[in-house]
Formats: structure tokens, sequence, C-alpha cells
């Protein structure tokens, strides 16, 4: 066992701000016990006085391996960038396995950098790109959620050996392939922790030529034959029965706020998926396109809907990067509380940037930085 103290901390599903918070860790990485409102106490890591610890971010949804592709598709359409012979695929193809290799290891680390204990990838290659993923995961403190899906020489079977569950780039890339429907019910009925997730409704056009060729909407076919654990993107699901559907099915929805703004895209429906209750997190998609901060990334999309004038308070931001996604992930991650993962990170309040704010969930939204973390622990393991 290892003792922190903290003395203000973030605690459970509503993030509330507790005071002298000593927490309990065990040896395998989880917390074990945490009282509140200590004065008598001694610890193993005593962190300052102006320290906030809240739970480490999760990225709900991330595309590392164009971590080389920076910037290289502003202005240019989302098929024109990440498309079959777009400019990242035609790039990938011709990329070897050690700038592969590194790529994805500069990306693990941009992201623990940024205050993240887990990202969920929608991994490309199929089984070689995933299990290239997952050997060098080995070497790095990050917990990495692998959604594969099978290149033209895999079959899911064979893939399932090596990823979290798996993640499809839009509906076209499962209709009419009734082979690969089966599988992957056969697949996720063996295995209840595997996932199944797929884009949706990212652009309109898309939208349309799905009710031209399949004669319903993207979303529609894939509530049907499908049983997604998440969906992503949903910029242009707009219709309140729709929501109803993703609602009643249980479905937790996925937006990339970032992605949607740098290709002129409709933003997405994150006040819908609250007014509906769906559980709703963030991502920040293709390294390529978006930057990782996930501060950037909050403050962003609060600032945008503020500009529409809808007003969401910071906390309920701050929990679709940490609570809620570990619910709908179903995992112990994204809180602290005893039996979660003891996944930190520590903000110093007292920094310049901070000092003087006093709303501890607007100074997290509105005014930090990567640069104002002091303090990082991954499963009980220290990192800052």
């Amino acid at each position: 066992m290892q003792t922190l103290y903290a003395p203000k901390a973030l605690i459970g599903e509503n993030l509330e701000l507790k005071n002298h918070v000593l927490i309990t860790i065990s040896e395998d990485g989880i917390i074990h016990s945490l009282d509140t409102e200590v004065d008598d106490y001694s610890a193993d890591t005593v962190l300052s006085q102006d320290t906030l610890v809240l739970p480490s971010f999760i990225n709900m949804h991330t595309h590392i391996g164009d971590f080389l592709l920076k910037d290289q598709g502003f202005g240019l359409s989302l098929r024109e960038v990440v498309g079959r012979n777009g400019v990242k695929h035609s790039f990938l193809n011709k990329l070897s396995d050690e700038r592969l290799q590194f790529s994805l290891e500069h990306a693990l680390s941009l992201l623990i950098s940024n205050g993240y204990s887990t990202f969920v990838d929608f991994r490309e290659g199929g089984i070689k790109g995933v299990s290239m993923l997952g050997k060098v995961l080995e070497s790095f403190l990050i917990r990495g959620i692998v959604l594969g899906r099978p290149s033209a020489d895999d079959d899911i079977d064979s893939l399932v050996e090596y990823v979290d569950g798996f993640g499809f780039s839009d509906v076209f890339s499962v209709y009419e392939k009734e082979e690969l429907i089966e599988n992957l019910e056969k697949a996720l009925s063996s295995n209840s922790e595997l996932l199944l997730s797929i884009h949706v409704a990212e652009t309109k056009e898309l939208v349309e030529k799905s009710i031209a060729e399949i004669g319903k909407t993207d979303l529609n076919y894939v509530i049907e034959n499908l049983s997604p654990s998440f969906i992503v993107h949903c910029n242009y699901v707009t219709e309140d029965n729709q929501f109803l559907k993703i609602k009643e099915c249980g479905i937790g929805v996925v937006c990339c706020p970032l992605t949607a703004s740098y290709f002129g895209l409709q933003f997405p429906p994150i006040v819908k998926c609250l007014e509906y209750n769906i559980p709703l997190a963030l991502g920040t998609d293709n390294i390529m396109i978006a930057d990782v901060n996930p501060f950037f990334l909050m403050r962003f999309t609060l600032l945008t809907l503020s500009s529409k004038g809808v007003f969401l308070s910071p906390q309920t931001i701050l929990k679709t990067l940490t609570v809620n996604p570990g619910l709908m992930l179903n995992q112990k991650i994204g809180q602290i509380f005893p039996g979660y993962k003891a996944d930190f990170i520590g903000v110093n309040l007292s920094s310049p940037n901070l000092i003087h704010s006093n709303d501890v969930y607007k100074t997290l939204v509105f005014r930090t930085s990567v640069k104002d973390i002091n303090f990082q622990m991954f499963e009980g393991r220290r990192i800052k």
C-alpha cells in the first residue's frame, strides 16, 4: 500500500471538490480507500498546498498513426485527407515499419505529456497495425484501448486475438458484408468485454449517400444491423427521433468538435445528447488534424457553444473527458473513488495563469494549460 495526500481533489462521479484528501493505493494500482477533511495524516506522497488533483483524462477517439502528417490536411476536404486514396492513407501505405513505430512512440509520449491515462484508437492496418501498437504500448505508462478493423487478408477470428474491439470507418465498410457482420456478432457474443464502434453521420454527403444507396440513414442502418458500444461524430444526426433511438438502444456518442470545425462540418450535437441523457464523451480524432491538448478541447467546445448562445457548465464538459468515458467503456477508470484505477493528474493552482481564479471547474476549462500539470500518476506509479 502507498498513500497520497492531496490538498484538493475532484472526487467521484460528480467530480465533487473535496479538501484534505488522503488516498490509499494498493500494490496493483487500485484506489483502496480515501478520506476527506483529514487533519492529521502521514503519507508517502504529500502534494503542495496549491495542487488540485483530478482524474487523468480519457481520449475517446484517436487515430495516432498519422502523427508524422501533422497539419498537412488544412483546407482540404475530409475525403481528400482521410479517404481511401487521400493524403493519410497514401502516406501510411508507403511508410516503413520503423517509421510507423517511431510515429506511434512519439504519439504515445504526446498523449501522456498532455495528462491522458487512456485513449481509444481506431487502428488501421489490420492485424499488423494493431499488433505493432500493442507491442509499442508495452513500454509506455498509458492505457491503449485498441479497436481494429480487418484488412483484405484478415478475418475477425484472427483479429480478435489482438484487439479490445472493432472500429469501422463508416457504414459502407460493413454494408452488404453479411459474413463480416455475422462474424462480428459471434465475436461480440462470445466476449462481452469486446467493444464495437463506427463513425456515423460525420458528413452530410455520407448521410445522403447512405439514403440513396442503402435506403436509410447510416445511423438507422447501424442501429438495425449492429450493436455498437458507442458511435463517433454524429455531426449530421439532427432529428429528435434519431436521438430517441440512440437513447433507447443505450448507445454512447463520442463527439470530436475540433475535427468537425477543421473540415467546416456541422458542429457535433453535444447539446442534444445531453438533452436526451445520452452518454457523451469527447475525442480529438486524428493527430494529423487536431491538437490532443484536453484543456484546449474543453475550452474550444465550451466557447463554440457559448458563441451559439448555449452555456454549458464547465463541470459538465470536464466529465466528458473523465467520468463519462470510464462509464461508457465499463471500466473502473475516470474517477477518484475506491475500486478505481489510481490515474491522477495534479494542477498547480498558484501558477500565474490560474491564481485568483476561484472556481476550480472554470479554472480547469478556461485557463489551465498542460504546463500547469505538476503531478501525474498512472495505476499508482508516479510519472511526474
